[in-house]
């Protein structure tokens, strides 16, 4: 089905201090597994993701964003943080965070997202998507805060293999 091959493009990422992997799951909820046993240790479930089925996620290189697309047409973006838990001066734990940054309507059609890519750099968030056979969706904010759009379509007898935002937003 469309959805099964669409998570094939599903967000995986790791903490910095060895603890855990995540994933988010077709039901929205964002998973976390022990990395040196595999268990499932926590979940969260992101108030804009309750009830909705996740289509298509990404992780972002740096600064753990994590963009998910759903089957409404909606892209939630969040990011995932880690806290030390320090006691006796050593790091005892990890504490997981996930925050939403936003609710992006990326294609104005309202098209769901098959492939995607998000990241943030200051003030400013970029988000692509591909969002049709020859089409890719592109949302960003720019440096005064302001929402822009754009849809490119790809010429006839070409694919869309991947798409992915540069450190420049590019």
């Amino acid at each position: 089905s469309t959805a099964q091959a669409s998570m094939e493009r599903q967000a995986i990422g790791s903490d910095e201090f060895a603890r855990y992997v995540y994933t988010v799951e077709p039901s929205g909820k964002v998973a976390f597994f022990n990395r040196a046993t595999g268990a499932r240790e926590l979940e969260q479930s992101p108030p804009s993701l309750v009830g909705a089925t996740v289509l298509a996620s990404s992780r972002s290189m740096f600064g753990d964003f994590i963009a998910v697309g759903t089957a409404d047409g909606r892209v939630v973006l969040l990011q995932v943080r880690f806290l030390p838990v320090h006691e006796g001066g050593a790091v005892a734990g990890v504490k997981v965070d996930v925050r939403e940054r936003g609710v992006v309507a990326l294609d104005p059609g309202g098209r769901a997202a098959d492939r995607l890519s998000y990241l943030e750099e200051g003030e400013r968030k970029f988000v692509i998507g591909q969002v049709g056979e020859s089409d890719v969706a592109l949302w960003w904010l720019d440096d005064e805060g302001t929402e822009r759009r754009a849809v490119v379509s790809i010429p006839d007898g070409q694919k869309v293999t991947a798409v992915r935002v540069g450190r420049t937003g590019t």
